[in-house]
């Protein structure tokens, strides 16, 4: 790939595998935490294993399993939520995966302009595809 010729889905591919490579390179360092916090209508969930995202996820919507535990927005179109996992590193602070967080985040943005009538924002499942960034 030339980074001066290449389209922007091959630009999020590079980009995508690196995010993973910085995440895994993290030691897994799972903990039971569960963090719960608010920006407006929309709850952020931040969890230390997959197995206390699956329980927290699952009490709050009725036995319902979380969609990915890599990160999951979830609305019944009023209340909007994000769930992300976290890593606390060895010297103690917490970090999520900030890719996946934005993600979920593009997903809130997309909801909330299509319920407010607003321009449309792009699904971010689709920006790894060409035509989101062009016509063909």
């Amino acid at each position: 790939m030339n980074w001066f010729s290449a389209e922007p889905p091959e630009h999020m591919d590079v980009l995508s595998k690196s995010v993973n490579t910085w995440w895994d390179s993290i030691p897994n360092t799972e903990t039971n935490e569960f963090i719960e916090t608010a920006f407006g209508d929309t709850k952020v969930f931040i969890f230390g294993s997959k197995e206390r995202g699956a329980k927290e996820f699952s009490d709050r919507h009725k036995g319902m399993k979380i969609p990915s535990d890599v990160g999951t927005a979830w609305s019944d179109g009023t209340n909007m939520e994000i769930w992300v996992p976290m890593k606390r590193t060895k010297s103690g602070n917490i970090v999520v995966n900030h890719w996946a967080l934005g993600h979920e985040l593009g997903h809130i943005m997309k909801w909330k302009t299509e319920k407010s009538g607003t321009t449309q924002y792009g699904h971010p499942d689709d920006v790894t595809k060409k035509d989101f960034y062009e016509k063909e």
